[in-house]
């Protein structure tokens, strides 16, 4: 879970400038991954995917007690946090294939143009 540690922080991925591409969808395998895992441990906290509003880093993880789900916890129970290091050890990061696609007539129209360089 590469991602994981960006996604318990407001600041993470540069203060929310630098995502990686399939971000939402990391961000559910995580989601999911941890609360099967939660759940088979007995635990009584889950996680959940929040996007924050604001200027920062809007793709969240966030903890919660299942009694309370609207009331967002810093930590979980033990048996959750032993989750989540399971779930850190399952290199979940693989099932993700993320697919990249260069627009090669709007390349070379841009290359046709000025290509202006802002100097300082």
């Amino acid at each position: 879970m590469r991602f994981f540690d960006d996604m318990e922080c407001k600041i993470g991925f540069g203060d929310g400038s630098a995502y990686p591409d399939g971000v939402r969808i990391y961000r559910d395998l995580y989601v999911r991954t941890i609360n099967k895992l939660a759940a088979r441990k007995g635990s009584r906290y889950r996680v959940a995917a929040h996007d924050r509003g604001g200027s920062h880093n809007f793709c969240l993880i966030v903890r919660f007690p299942l009694k309370k789900p609207k009331e967002f916890v810093p930590k979980g129970d033990s048996l959750l946090e032993e989750a989540i290091d399971d779930a850190r050890e399952l290199d979940i990061d693989s099932f993700v294939r993320v697919k990249v696609k260069v627009s090669w007539k709007r390349f070379e129209e841009f290359l046709k143009g000025p290509m202006l360089v802002e100097e300082e």
